[in-house]
């Protein structure tokens, strides 16, 4: 009886730290739940972050793309008045030399 006595106190003292080991064992299970948990949330914040950079990159893209188009019409607008003026200027020095002869032409006449 002894002996089944002792055998019954070692068998409950083994049980009593299997279930302290399963208590660690449990209590570490639920530490890494929550870290991935942590990382799921991690991950779906630096997903949601990512497509906004990716929409504001595009905007910006499409942004550029409208000031370089723009740019090319200045340019084109500045060629044209450029050469415009040029043509005006032509135009107002041969006016000035049809206004010299013209004038030459009427000295001849006299009254």
């Amino acid at each position: 009886m002894q002996r089944l006595k002792q055998h019954v106190l070692v068998s409950r003292g083994g049980v009593s730290s299997a279930s302290e080991s399963f208590q660690q064992i449990l209590i570490a299970v639920q530490d890494v739940s929550h870290q991935v948990n942590r990382m799921n949330e991690a991950a779906q914040t630096i997903h949601r972050d990512t497509e906004k950079l990716v929409g504001n990159s595009d905007r910006i893209a499409k942004l550029a793309e409208t000031a370089a188009h723009d740019t090319q019409e200045v340019a084109a607008a500045s060629q044209e008045q450029t050469a415009t003026t040029e043509e005006m200027s032509a135009a107002a020095e041969n006016l000035a030399q049809m206004a010299e002869r013209l004038s030459e032409q009427i000295k001849r006449f006299t009254i």
